[in-house]
């Protein structure tokens, strides 16, 4: 779906993504590791096309990325970052239609699909009882979903989700993880619990603006990598009552 051909982003002459080539095929959920800084969140901007890279370029479906026009590429693609406010006194509901957007025009009206559609998104992230909420009477955790769900409601092919469940408690962590998990869509998500990161396909491991490592979680999470990257020492756990071994740290 993506084919990235030695890319990389500078920003007031410090290098944030140094050069990297890769591809991101259909219907897999990429997770995106790595420290702070690590560029998780500027190589997600740059899918994104909210920045442009300073090299390479990147292809969607085998088009140079900057030319497509933002509206046609919002119905391929949607993006939830860590943190978005806004001071209008917006209700739920209109925040999460706001995603049908891309969709509508004076020839495609909104009409009750449209309905549907913002109804299963919201079903999806377990917000119809906030439906007539204020945005600013909402907690960290309760505006998250509501991003999710305007996601959800653009009907995107490829969702873009940096640091997903930042804000939430683990109730719903686990339940937007299992969300990401059954979507049948492309994912690329940035995640910093690495024991959740085990549900990927696949992982990157960044460091600095390096792709260090990738490859399947087995083969990216290893004490080696991780000390590497990360500083720390794991110990991993294997138990055959779960479903993915558990990540030790110390």
């Amino acid at each position: 779906m993506i084919s990235v051909q030695q890319i990389s982003y500078e920003l007031s002459g410090k290098i944030l993504i140094q050069p990297m080539s890769f591809t991101i095929h259909q219907g897999e959920v990429l997770g995106l590791i790595g420290p702070n800084g690590s560029g998780k969140s500027t190589l997600l901007r740059l899918l994104a096309k909210m920045i442009q890279p300073t090299g390479g370029q990147i292809l969607f479906k085998g088009q140079p990325l900057q030319t497509l026009k933002a509206n046609a590429l919002a119905r391929q693609m949607a993006f939830v970052t860590q943190q978005a406010e806004t001071h209008d006194r917006i209700q739920v509901r209109d925040a999460v239609e706001l995603g049908r957007t891309p969709w509508l025009s004076m020839r495609n009206p909104w009409s009750e699909r449209d309905d549907m559609i913002v109804d299963q998104a919201m079903q999806a992230l377990n917000i119809q009882h906030l439906g007539h909420r204020v945005w600013q009477t909402l907690s960290g955790g309760e505006r998250q979903r509501v991003h999710l769900a305007r996601a959800l409601a653009q009907e995107p092919e490829m969702l873009l989700l940096d640091e997903p469940t930042n804000h939430l408690d683990i109730q719903n962590q686990l339940a937007i993880l299992q969300l990401v998990e059954v979507l049948q869509t492309t994912i690329v998500v940035a995640l910093h619990d690495l024991n959740q990161a085990y549900r990927c396909d696949r992982l990157f491991m960044l460091q600095a603006g390096h792709l260090v490592a990738s490859g399947r979680p087995e083969t990216v999470l290893t004490p080696e990598n991780i000390q590497q990257v990360f500083g720390v020492n794991i110990k991993i756990i294997q138990d055959d009552s779960l479903q993915r071994p558990v990540l030790h740290f110390f």
